[in-house]
């Protein structure tokens, strides 16, 4: 009995050992920069998956210049998984599954459409017709290609689909076009609550609007103030409940007018950050205490019942003795 009663307990602390709180995350990966392998995961072996029925199609604006933010979207059409199931969706520079993500050939991934920086993201809810957009700033002129692809289940099988390629040629910026800084970088997340004020770091633009959107409704201006010569500051409003903000710059100037790409601003609820090395080291504590317990307790029950023997062995051998005296 006490031997079952070691291996249950250690049977116990191992699972409890097992427990990976960062891998929560039933039917996917969890967004991420990820290769088209997908960091192992079994959508990116060719033996296990069946193919997708999603047409993938990718768009990026007219022009697109050195230096200069642009938009990726892709249009997810004749999509058959179930629309409660996460769908895993790709932006890549390559096929190979190897040193394939766009910041592998120079670009930037600004934002997503999940107010992250990721090339993978994955969506539960996705419909067909569906877009999603990457903002990307593009490196110097020069083609450069792309690819979308799609992972998801369904009839207990993985299901895997890529897009065709989509070349993008990337031209020299025009003399005086009023534009971004190349050293600006959005913000795209932030809490509840929290006042959001920044400086758009431009270029050649004598004037700049700043327009604002809840998750894709009617578009509001923001508070911009300062000049060319100070630089602009820029106001968003703020967010008492979680939700998702899309954000663009109009600039004007010397030059043909630009309007930026819509960034986009995610705003969660105030959250907190749990170690996993402290939770394992826990883990390993509560598994040392119960062995340490078992063993105790097995060594009482031991010294019990050693004590009970020698106790009826007394009384045996007292009695033996005085029957026979009888």
């Amino acid at each position: 009995m006490s031997t079952m009663r070691v291996k249950a307990t250690l049977i116990l602390c191992l699972l409890l050992l097992a427990t990976n709180l960062g891998a929560a995350e039933p039917g996917g990966v969890g967004d991420g920069v990820y290769d088209m392998q997908c960091g192992g995961a079994c959508h990116g072996d060719s033996d296990q998956n069946a193919t997708s029925s999603a047409s993938l199609i990718l768009t990026t604006e007219s022009h697109i210049y050195a230096g200069q933010a642009t938009t990726f979207s892709l249009q997810v059409e004749s999509l058959t998984s179930s629309p409660y199931a996460p769908i895993g969706l790709f932006l890549l520079s390559d096929t190979t599954g190897y040193r394939d993500t766009p910041q592998d050939i120079g670009w930037q991934i600004l934002s997503d459409s999940k107010g992250d920086v990721n090339n993978y993201i994955e969506i539960s809810g996705l419909t067909d017709g569906d877009t999603i957009d990457w903002v990307l700033r593009a490196p110097e002129i020069g083609n450069y290609t792309f690819y979308a692809s799609i992972q998801h289940g369904g009839n207990n099988a993985p299901h895997f689909g890529i897009s065709q390629a989509y070349t993008v040629e990337v031209l020299p910026i025009p003399d005086n076009l009023p534009r971004l800084t190349e050293e600006f970088t959005p913000i795209v997340a932030r809490e509840v609550g929290q006042v959001t004020k920044f400086q758009l770091s431009t270029e050649d633009a004598d004037t700049v609007v700043v327009e604002w959107r809840i998750d894709g409704g009617v578009a509001n201006q923001a508070i911009v103030t300062g000049d060319a010569v100070n630089g602009f500051m820029v106001e968003l409003p703020t967010a008492n409940q979680p939700s998702t903000m899309q954000w663009r710059a109009v600039l004007g100037g010397e030059g043909p007018q630009q309007t930026s790409p819509w960034f986009t601003l995610v705003t969660n609820e105030q959250g907190f950050s749990i170690d996993e090395t402290a939770v394992y080291l826990q883990a390993i504590s509560v598994l040392i205490f119960f062995a340490g317990l078992t063993v105790l307790l097995q060594t009482r029950n031991r010294t019990n019942q050693n004590k009970e023997e020698k106790s009826f062995d007394e009384i045996t051998s007292t009695v033996s003795q005085e029957g026979g005296e009888l």
